[in-house]
């Protein structure tokens, strides 16, 4: 069964990896599929500029009129403020301190929602 998932997946991979998709890709390997019980995940961005970051930011409690700053994930430029939320928890990257884990793929996007306003950075269309 093991080489049936394995064979499959490489399948995938080979004829996902040859096309002119340009999209980041999560994988996630729940409990009862690996071996000894591990959940993992792991991401792949197609951008050859985001190499080696990892981010920490620690447990902290806000007071109502708090706000958070978002930047550009690539020039650094302050974007604009959002109200924090009462407590943000202990993140490594995109896992909290209770592994709580997100992730996003992106492929693009809908061309109607390309000039549309937003705070987050993560511009739809984005690949094209």
């Amino acid at each position: 069964m093991r080489n049936r998932i394995l064979t499959f997946s490489l399948f995938l991979i080979l004829a996902t990896g040859t096309s002119g998709v340009f999209a980041c890709t999560n994988l996630f390997v729940t409990k009862r599929a690996s071996s000894d019980g591990s959940v993992m995940i792991t991401y792949a961005a197609d951008s050859h500029t985001r190499y080696g970051t990892i981010a920490f930011y620690p447990a902290a409690d806000h007071q109502p009129a708090d706000l958070c700053e978002v930047f550009h994930h690539e020039n650094g430029k302050l974007l604009g403020t959002i109200p924090e939320i009462s407590h943000s928890y202990s993140i490594i990257q995109f896992m909290n301190e209770y592994q709580v884990a997100i992730g996003e793929t992106t492929w693009g996007g809908l061309d109607s929602l390309t000039s549309q306003p937003a705070l987050p950075d993560m511009p739809s269309g984005g690949n094209k």
